[in-house]
């Protein structure tokens, strides 16, 4: 079972997952394939926690579960010490779904390409009941915040280009004045300048308004800048979490070691690090095997890695892995 994690930010946490896990495909006698397992995360007001791993890895789907556009299988999710797990069509998942947004990767899903821009931005505040001379308010302070122009609004989406595109999906997201924004690859599809402007963008309204964020990225750089805290994944668990300096100058499970070696940062002497290259076949999701998940590609595995999953536990203040060896290189 994972630890709870300690909260080092001085402040309550604003949403919790609690023991999640996720299935597809599953039906009565028979399981589906486990996308997310035991998973236990905790964001507080202004804190920025990155999620990183290999694609198909999780991380979107515990994205979606943190929205709740996906009900988990297993555990909880609670926002404001408050269970949103299963409540249906209550005033409590309507403010829930107000207060927690998501930013997507492909920017064209939150834009409808019938209509103008500024009607995709007003939906969530017309589906609260706002009335139109506020939400017409609110569209213009949220086109100033990410930079654009009130006349964006009687635009459509093929008019803009892709840096426009996924500022105007981040002002929808802002519309609704949102405390928790899952941003799931915000920037992966942008050049990278734009990515830097998005990046800027992002911090300048994080800093003003003090919302959280979950950033999903493969972009270890970015992830670096952005986040107090890093979350490693691997096969639908996190295997590592600690507060990001820590994490990328002294990572202690092996599989983010692998992770981060890609980077190749220089070492000392100016010489770059030197890559682990992992060896032997990612393990399906539906067949993952019975120790612990990164056993059949880890070079430290013994029988004893490969017969007894290990729990996450926290090894130093705030820094909580799943290995029965870590730290060993």
């Amino acid at each position: 079972m994972t630890e709870t994690q300690p909260d080092r930010t001085g402040s309550e946490p604003l949403l919790e997952l609690s023991g999640i896990g996720h299935e597809f495909g599953g039906r009565p006698g028979r399981s589906g394939v486990r996308a997310v397992d035991d998973i236990t995360l905790a964001l507080s007001p202004g804190e920025t926690v990155g999620l990183v791993g290999e694609s198909g890895c999780g991380k979107s789907t515990l994205g979606r579960i943190a929205t709740r556009l996906y009900r988990p299988t297993r555990g909880a999710v609670r926002f404001e010490g408050k269970d949103m797990t299963h409540k249906p069509k209550s005033a409590d998942l309507k403010a829930f779904r107000r207060a927690v947004q998501m930013v997507f990767q492909d920017p064209n899903g939150s834009l409808n390409p019938r209509l103008p821009v500024g009607a995709s931005i007003e939906e969530p505040l017309r589906a609260r009941g706002v009335a139109r001379a506020e939400r017409r308010t609110r569209l213009a302070e949220v086109l100033e915040e990410v930079g654009l122009d009130t006349s964006a609004a009687a635009r459509y989406p093929h008019e803009f280009s892709g840096g426009q595109r996924q500022r105007l999906a981040l002002a929808r997201a802002l519309a609704p004045q949102p405390s928790v924004i899952v941003l799931d690859e915000p920037t992966s599809a942008l050049d990278v300048s734009i990515q830097a402007q998005i990046l800027n963008l992002l911090q300048e309204i994080q800093q003003r308004d003090r919302i959280a964020y979950l950033f999903i990225s493969h972009n270890l750089g970015v992830v670096r800048h952005l986040s107090e805290r890093v979350a490693v994944m691997y096969l639908g668990s996190i295997v590592e979490l600690a507060p990001a300096k820590e994490l990328f100058e002294d990572p202690q499970h092996p599989y983010s070691m692998a992770l981060l070696s890609s980077v190749l940062e220089p070492g000392d002497d100016g010489a770059p690090g030197e890559q682990i290259v992992l060896k032997g076949e990612l393990p399906s999701p539906s067949d993952i095997p019975a120790g612990c998940p990164f056993s059949s590609r880890c070079w430290l595995a013994d029988d004893h890695c490969r017969s007894e999953r290990p729990a996450l536990t926290e090894r130093a203040p705030g820094h909580l892995t799943a290995c029965h060896k870590p730290g060993s290189h």
